[in-house]
């Protein structure tokens, strides 16, 4: 049996809101009915599974999105050997905001219990392992200094020690990468997998590879987390200020289109409680703050000359969104433009070049990074009824925080916060009565404790 978890975005808390710890209770209690589900054969025989792998696909821990980069004057566009010590600094913060969490996890002490209805509970092997994305790349980056700080990671987290060793970088594609035996895994489960930012042009350098910054990295530290702080220094607020709070939660909003909604609600709000002219002051903070990152030494080093490219197409964008007036007409489109302002937020498609599928020797293809949790059928052959030998596309969704707008709120500017989560669960030998697949989403209120 085979689990599939992506974008858990676990911060250091200096950003926006990360998922309860709740979440990962729920993630513990689920697994152990899971492989006793599996433990049910086609046949209706009770044989317990040999062994439990979970998958963390990629953006586990959200490195980028920390303000200490601010704070300590280094990016990770800088020489790898300065960027240690931060990258050290913010897993050590992730480790200690996250604690709870991680805690559920080594409580499993790499097995799990399979309850039969007859006969006494047999514990099976737990093996979890964990391939970076874009918001964690630099756990592949050689050197003594990331070998300590895999250390640490490992330490926290129960990282199957087949798979991982602190001496040897994490994997990011495990068609290129020494995963340890985790391709052998997925074959078995008839899976290929990948944490889907190589399709991201704003998101990944193909020239430059996955040890290497990218214009979404710059994008997150030069304009969304240094937004709120200049807000901060500007308007003179305090730390729990609901304006500086609200702000800082930006990236958590769903889907992106409605971030304009999301900042004029706020600027609204805050005018509405007698704050006069808060709104202009913001607009002339965040102006000065989009000029600054357009003219960024990194995001010109990115802009290839003669051609329209990505950096061309984010600052018409940024331009635009200096402007009260394009907030507003954009705060106001139905949601099915998005697609046609911002594109699809689906990799289905990407799924049918993938070799393993295209060969017919694999069924699933799995991808995170979007968010998006969805399964898209890809290729039948034969009776369409058998199941079986369908090809399908699954991306694994995200833990995080996200807010969506109310329907029936004025000019739709309010939204509800809740916690997001989405596992995929893929069985093998006639495991959980011969089913392939199983996807579940859940969501949980904001205000649990626990």
């Amino acid at each position: 049996m085979l689990v599939v978890a992506s974008d858990l975005h676990l911060t250091d808390g200096t950003s926006g809101e990360t998922i309860s710890d709740g979440a990962f209770e729920i993630f513990v209690d689920e697994l152990s009915l899971l492989a006793t589900s599996a433990s049910t054969r086609l046949d209706g025989g009770f044989v317990p599974v040999d062994a439990v792998d979970v998958l963390l696909l990629g953006d586990i821990f959200d490195i980028i999105r920390s303000s200490r980069w601010l704070q300590q004057g280094v990016r990770p566009w800088d020489d790898v050997d300065a960027m240690a010590p931060v990258v050290d600094d913010i897993v050590e913060g992730i480790l200690v905001a996250n604690a709870k969490a991680f805690e559920r996890l080594r409580s499993l002490d790499r097995r799990i219990s399979v309850v039969p209805a007859v006969g006494d509970v047999v514990d099976v092997p737990l093996r979890l392992h964990m391939m970076v994305g874009n918001h964690d790349w630099m756990l592949r980056l050689p050197g003594r200094a990331f070998d300590a700080i895999r250390a640490k990671v490992m330490a926290a987290v129960p990282l199957s020690l087949d798979s991982h060793r602190a001496d040897r970088p994490f994997a990011h594609d495990v068609d290129t990468d020494d995963a340890g035996g985790l391709d052998d895994i997925l074959g078995r489960h008839s899976l290929v997998a990948r944490h889907g930012d190589i399709y991201d042009a704003f998101n990944y350098e193909r020239d430059a590879g996955r040890n290497a910054s990218s214009l979404g990295d710059c994008m997150v530290i030069e304009l969304l987390n240094r937004f709120p702080h200049d807000v901060q220094q500007a308007l003179g607020l305090s730390p729990t200020d609901p304006l500086l709070l609200g702000l800082k939660e930006i990236d958590n909003v769903r889907p992106l289109l409605l971030i304009p909604t999301w900042l004029l609600g706020l600027l609204r709000r805050a005018e509405a409680a007698g704050r006069v002219g808060v709104q202009e002051a913001v607009m002339r903070v965040w102006r000065d703050r989009v000029e600054a990152f357009l003219e960024h030494s990194f995001v010109r080093s990115l802009d290839r000359p003669f051609r329209f490219d990505t950096v061309d197409g984010l600052e018409i964008a940024l331009r635009a969104s200096t402007h009260t007036s394009v907030l507003e007409v954009l705060s106001r489109l139905p949601e099915w433009a998005q697609n046609l302002i911002m594109g699809s937020d689906s990799y289905a498609e990407r799924a049918l070049d993938e070799p393993g599928l295209k060969s017919g020797g694999r069924s699933f293809c799995v991808y995170g990074h979007t968010h998006h949790a969805e399964v898209v059928p890809l290729r039948a052959e034969g009776d369409p009824l058998d199941i079986g030998r369908a090809q399908l596309s699954l991306n694994a969704g995200t833990w995080r925080c996200v807010h969506e707008r109310c329907i029936g709120d004025g000019e739709g500017m309010s939204f509800a916060a809740s916690h997001v989560m989405t596992w995929l669960t893929f069985f093998k030998d006639g495991e959980r009565r011969g089913r392939r697949y199983e996807c579940w989403s859940g969501q949980l209120d904001r205000t649990h404790s626990g």
